[in-house]
């Protein structure tokens, strides 16, 4: 029972005030974004109230380099040489030394943005199809016994 006590004085302690963001600012945000060739209609209005409280924790002077960080961080493989990257190092535990080789151009699916990559052993021709996604998601389509 101390224990429970314990905690709610830990949660009293670090509570957090409560702000309210203006209509008007999120409407100024949103013309930022539509300034910058942003669709603006992809962002909800707590994402912006968000961007919001961050642009004023950074003294930015708009919402768009905070959503440029997200978009960036959110989709942080942007090319075919990067996805083949990211796939080495999360294979690299494999023994056999697999050849990587993007397919076709970037994709999507319900998940988001992808890149097709076959991997390729001494043994086989195609070992492994994996669709690496730029978020940093990977999977692996089929393998090959």
């Amino acid at each position: 029972m101390e224990s429970v006590k314990e905690n709610l004085k830990k949660k009293q302690k670090n509570g957090e005030v409560i702000t309210f963001v203006a209509k008007e600012e999120i409407g100024k945000a949103r013309k930022e974004l539509q300034v910058s060739g942003f669709d603006d209609a992809k962002f909800s209005d707590g994402e912006l109230i968000l961007a919001i409280r961050h642009k004023k924790s950074l003294c930015a002077a708009t919402v768009v380099p905070v959503i440029l960080d997200w978009l960036i961080e959110k989709n942080f493989i942007l090319s075919g040489s990067q996805a083949i990257s990211y796939l080495h190092d999360k294979t690299r535990g494999n023994n056999e030394r697999m050849r990587y080789q993007v397919v076709g151009e970037i994709d999507f699916d319900t998940e988001g943005n992808y890149f097709l990559v076959v991997a390729t052993s001494g043994k086989k021709k195609i070992e492994s199809m994996y669709k690496v996604y730029t978020g940093g998601q990977v999977k692996e389509l089929w393998a090959n016994n």
